[in-house]
């Protein structure tokens, strides 16, 4: 087992990853010319890799039906929390000046069709930075359902790590054929499955240094 100490130090360093990860994306969104193309290649990665890094299998190796009801309880309400209370000041907004001129004033009826939109994942003008959490959500559950059919294929994590990560390989092909062939979705499933064995390389550093220390 992993000391207490030992698990305090690696809360430590996931905790500064992802401040690491908010400031790069902060950062990356002052379009300073010099810097943010750097860092557009591993900011949001980092993120997905921090998926692998945290993943509990002990927790959700055998019930990946508890894993998708914590993230959906911690996702969907937040998102249509912030949505409604953005299309609720869309008005206020556009009145300021801050909306593009491309959008329009909501009355009752264009009111109600933008709050339908939620439910089909088109978020308000400035619910775009969400995006992002669409991919997580799904890669967190796509690794959940690898992790634990690898369990049940192979307890021996030498050898299951390995087809986790062949799969999560193959989800990045079929993630990269979805955009060539514009196969895109509001949701970022395509970029979910790009994303998929960052995802696996951060799973893979977690068991080793779990084993590693279990000695």
């Amino acid at each position: 087992m992993m000391s207490k100490k030992k698990k305090q130090e690696n809360n430590l360093e996931v905790t500064f990853l992802k401040g690491l990860g908010i400031i790069a994306v902060v950062l990356g969104h002052t379009h300073a010319p010099n810097l943010v193309p750097i860092i557009y290649y591993w900011h949001l990665p980092l993120f997905f890799f921090i998926i692998g890094l945290t993943y509990n299998p002990e927790k959700y190796e055998k019930r990946v039906s508890h894993l998708m009801a914590s993230r959906l309880h911690s996702f969907f309400p937040m998102y249509f929390c912030y949505m409604i209370i953005l299309g609720l000041l869309h008005n206020t907004f556009y009145a300021m000046g801050i909306l593009p001129h491309t959008q329009i004033l909501y009355d009752i009826q264009t009111g109600l069709n933008a709050f339908w939109n939620y439910f089909h994942l088109i978020a308000e003008p400035f619910g775009g930075p969400l995006w992002f959490m669409f991919p997580y959500f799904y890669a967190t559950l796509i690794y959940g359902v690898l992790v634990s059919v690898g369990t049940l294929i192979q307890s021996d994590w030498k050898k299951r790590q390995p087809f986790i990560i062949v799969v999560c390989i193959l989800c990045a092909c079929i993630g990269f054929m979805c955009v060539e062939y514009g196969i895109v979705r509001n949701d970022f499933a395509d970029i979910a499955l790009v994303i998929m064995p960052i995802v696996a390389a951060g799973g893979y550093i977690e068991v080793l240094e779990k084993n590693y220390y279990a000695l």
